[in-house]
C-alpha cells in the first residue's frame, strides 16, 4: 500500500482533490438579521425561483449579477398518457425486432411513424402550455 502513495517534496501525498490558491479560498462570511416575516418573504422567493440553498442564491445575486429562473409546468393527464402511449409503442416496437429475425420493413415504418406523430402531438401540447 505505501508503494502507491506519491511522494511530493518529501511529503506522501493521500491523493483526493487538490488544495486550493489562497484566492480560491472562502474564507469571509456574512451575517444576515431578519425578522419571520422578512425570512417567510425570503424563503417564498427562494421556492418560487427553484432555490434550496440560501447562500448560492446571494451569490449568484451579488457577485454574479443574475440569478437563474426556472419556469415549471405542471403536464396535464392527457400528456402524460400520450407519453405512456409512446413508451408501449417503443416497447412493442423492440420486442417484436429481439422476437423474430428478420423485420418486416412496411410494420417497422409504420410502427416508427406511428410513434413520430405521438412525439409530434406531444411537443405541440408542451409549446401551447408554454405559451400560456
Amino acid at each position: 500500500m505505501e508503494e502507491n502513495r506519491k511522494i511530493i517534496k518529501n511529503k506522501i501525498s493521500k491523493g483526493g482533490r487538490p488544495k486550493k490558491t489562497e484566492e480560491e479560498k472562502k474564507k469571509n462570511r456574512l451575517h444576515v438579521n431578519l425578522s419571520d416575516s422578512e425570512l417567510a418573504k425570503v424563503k417564498k422567493k427562494m421556492v418560487d425561483l427553484g432555490y434550496t440553498n440560501f447562500s448560492l442564491l446571494c451569490y449568484e445575486m451579488l457577485i454574479l449579477g443574475s440569478i437563474k429562473v426556472e419556469k415549471t409546468i405542471i403536464l396535464p393527464q392527457s400528456i402524460l398518457s400520450m407519453f405512456q402511449q409512446f413508451g408501449n409503442n417503443l416497447n412493442q416496437l423492440v420486442k417484436n425486432i429481439h422476437n423474430k429475425s428478420v423485420i418486416d420493413t412496411p410494420i417497422l415504418i409504420e410502427k416508427l411513424e406511428k410513434l413520430d406523430n405521438i412525439l409530434l402531438e406531444i411537443e405541440l401540447d408542451i409549446k401551447k402550455l408554454i405559451e400560456k
